[in-house]
This record gives C-alpha cells, structure tokens and sequence, in this order.
C-alpha cells in the first residue's frame, strides 16, 4: 500500500489522468451507453487532457440513467444490468443491488478488478482503523444484495480476517447471541443497527453493549457517526471505537469528528455539483455539493461522472490526526432535502439536535410530512420519543407517568434549541419510549401520511 503515502497529493494526478483516459476509451469501447453519450464529444477521450476537460464535455451519470439503461438491456441484449455493462454477463463474479427510494433495484456489478479494487479499499481501511489479520470481524450489513454485504464479508476474508457473518435480516437477538458466542474484536453494520443493539443488549443479556467485547465499529450506509450525539453515545456505550465508513472514505479516530479521509484517491475521481442546477462547484474548505463520482479503473460496469444524490461537506484544512488529504462529511441526500418557509433540513441535523436531548429523550423521532418533498408547510411536525427512566425526569431513576408540565416545559427547551441551530421552530408531538418502531436496517426517518402512488 505505499501509494497510500500520496493519497490527496498533487504526486497522484499524472496517474490519475492516465487511469481517466484508459477508462474512457474502455467504456466507449465496450458500453453501448457510454459510446452513445460520448458519441457527441468533440474531442475523442484519448484527446481529453485535463480533469476540467473532463468535466465540461462529458454528461452527469444519474441514478434514473442507470435505472432507464438496465429496462432497455432486458430487451436487448436480453438481461437487465444495463446498457453501461462492458464486461461479458459471464465475467461478473458477484451481482449486488440496491433498492433506493423507488423500489426499483439499481446493481453494482463486480468483476474481477472490482472485487480487487473493493478489497484493497477496505484492506486500507481496516489497516487504519487497527484490525489485523486474525482478528474477527461481524458483518451486521443485510446480507441480502444490498452492497454492503457480501462484498464486505469477501474483503474481510481476504484481508485474512474470520468473518461472523450474521447480517441485519438475523435480528438483534441472533446478532448478540452469535457476538457472545465469537467474541469479535469488530462490527461492521449501520449507525441504526449498532444503536439498537444498545437498546436491545439489556433486554435480551441482561447486561449492556459494553460487555460483547467489541473493540471497534466501523459504521456505514446512513448519516449517523457524523452526528457528535450518535458517536459519542456510540463510544459510551460499547467502549470501542468508533469510525464512519461510507464506500471507499473513512473518518480518523480524532475525539471530535473531523469528516472521512478519502482512502482510494488513486481509484476515484470526485467532483461537487450544485444539486439543482448540476453546476460545478469548487472544493474550497466547507464547500457542499453534491458528489460525483467517476472510477478510475476497467470494471465491469464502471461509474462515469456519477451522482447518486448524497450531499457532502468538504474539508480541505488539517485534520488534528496528522492525515492529510480532502475529507468530507455527509449532509444527507438530495431526496431528503425538506424546505422549510426557505429554510434548508436534513435529517441528520433533526436527530443531531434531538440527541443531545438524551437522556431525556430516547433519540427516535420521525418527520410527519402531508405532502411529497421538499417543500414542507410549516410548521416542521415531528414525532418525538420521550424516555421513561434516566435522571432526566426531576433526578428520578423511573416514571410511570410523565406529567403534562414537564412535557410542556420539555418541548419549549426542544424548540428553543431547533431555533437556534436550525432556524426553524417544529411543532412537537409527543409519543412513549419504544413506540417508534425500530430497525436493524437502514432507518427510513419520515412518516408520509400522502398517496406515495
């Protein structure tokens, strides 16, 4: 890994350039999709010669183009992995799939080199975080087609790690059952699943999160470790350490969040976009736009300026572990976005602002919303969890009954505090600890009330 050295470094952009060219005239090459949208290029690819070139000749790739070329692919050529598949059908070793929002699955492809590239990337990440080879590791991902998954449990495989791979669609019970049975140093899963298996360890061991010995989270495919309330609940309550691994970036262990280091510079380009008129926008320490993605590499159906809709912060000043490199924060993503008398919100930043009510307040809560976003008609309505034990009620350690003044009272000290960090004041509606339901997989955080038909 001694490219690992050069990562976020002017050294890197020579290979990187070469990598773009060798990747562009591949798909034109052997993608009916990517030779139909670089058809109308003036220059070849072999003629592109800067990353700038680069961004202002080819198209933004969006989740519904690759939704549309996998329907036209079930036609001709007959399977449904789209038209952007460059690889032979046969030549895919391992086929994952997201749902996203639509119901509609969308797939990530591996092939040999994709699989390669993956492996590398966790391997670089495990490495940081202090997993060893020998060490065990617990995959909490579903195990399904979901991308986290299957492709986590091979990396870890090869990076010579015994992998427990139990995954979300097991349940908390099983999860924690085959935890104490294994005893393995790291979990690997969702802030939504490590956060319920706090709640749940009580209940089901009789003793708390602490006690499964785990060492390390790596924590993934939602908002949630960048959340200062959620990791340092996380942190407490495990007594591990606790990092955010979103794709190929990973956040330091830095006592104050500080974004994801990008660990896979030399395998992917990014770009930010203004994420309603899709234009460039300059990664300047604190910037936010939307990411795109292109790969650098001949895979089976690699991503050519690519948005999938997530909104990242960026940070281009030193980070206090002493990495150096561009580092990003998800903000959310753009089908979260809600818009509030001009005001922006997302998620993250509602459960930022509840959480650090805890242990008042559970954590749970979801966003009522009477028509489709991003428009909400004021005020922001919001289910919240209030807890029924914790010092929080008056320095009492259980309440059967939580008086209508202390509410009132609570609710006032939660809209003061959304005013303040949020600009926006939610009309609040109180519901009993453990009434939200939980998941142990990706947490949907509204509750829609309008024909989503």
């Amino acid at each position: 890994m001694e490219v690992e050295s050069h990562l976020g470094t002017p050294h890197l952009e020579p290979t990187r350039l070469k990598r773009l060219k060798a990747v562009l005239n591949y798909v034109e090459r052997s993608s009916e999709f990517h030779r139909s949208r670089l058809a109308g290029l003036r220059r070849k690819p072999a003629k592109i010669n800067s990353f700038e070139d680069f961004r202002s000749r080819v198209p933004l790739f969006t989740k519904e183009d690759q939704r549309l070329a996998q329907e036209e692919s079930q036609s001709r050529p007959g399977h449904g992995f789209g038209t952007t598949l460059c690889a032979r059908p046969e030549e895919i070793r391992l086929f994952c799939a997201t749902s996203g929002t639509t119901g509609e699955p969308t797939f990530y492809l591996f092939a040999e080199k994709d699989l390669a590239v993956w492996c590398e990337g966790r391997a670089r990440a495990f490495w940081r975080a202090g997993l060893r080879p020998g060490m065990r590791v617990l995959i909490g991902f579903g195990l399904g087609m979901f991308v986290g998954g299957v492709p986590n449990v091979v990396a870890a495989q090869r990076f010579g790690m015994g992998v427990v791979p139990v995954g979300a669609e097991s349940g908390a019970s099983k999860i924690l059952k085959f935890t104490l049975l294994t005893r393995p140093q790291a979990l690997l899963a969702t802030p939504s699943l490590a956060e319920h298996l706090i709640e749940k360890a009580p209940e089901i061991m009789g003793s708390s999160a602490r006690t499964l010995g785990i060492q390390t989270l790596l924590l993934g495919g939602e908002t949630g470790v960048g959340i200062p309330s959620v990791k340092e609940k996380l942190e407490r309550e495990f007594g591990a350490r606790v990092f955010d691994l979103q794709g190929p970036n990973m956040s330091c262990d830095a006592p104050e969040y500080q974004g994801m280091h990008r660990l896979m510079d030399d395998f992917y380009y990014y770009e930010l976009v203004d994420p309603e008129s899709k234009q460039p926008i300059e990664m300047t320490n604190g910037a936010i736009g939307e990411l795109v993605t292109t790969q650098l590499w001949k895979g089976a159906a690699p991503f050519i300026r690519y948005t999938a809709g997530d909104l990242q912060q960026i940070f281009t000043e030193p980070c206090p572990c002493g990495l150096t490199g561009i580092r990003s924060r998800i903000i959310g993503r753009t089908d979260d976005m809600l818009k509030v008398k001009g005001v922006i919100v997302y998620p993250a930043a509602v459960k930022n602002v509840i959480g650090s009510f805890q242990p008042e307040l559970t954590g749970e809560f979801r966003i009522v919303l009477d028509q489709p976003p991003p428009r909400v008609n004021p005020p922001l309505r919001l289910k919240v969890e209030y807890a029924d034990t914790g010092e929080g009620f008056c320095g009492t350690t259980a309440r059967d009954v939580i008086e209508p003044e202390y509410l009132a009272g609570l609710a006032d000290r939660l809209k003061d505090a959304f005013h303040s960090q949020l600009k926006v004041t939610p009309e609040i509606q109180w519901v009993p600890a453990q009434s939200l339901s939980r998941t142990a997989s990706k947490k949907d955080y509204f509750e829609r009330s309008y024909d989503q038909r």
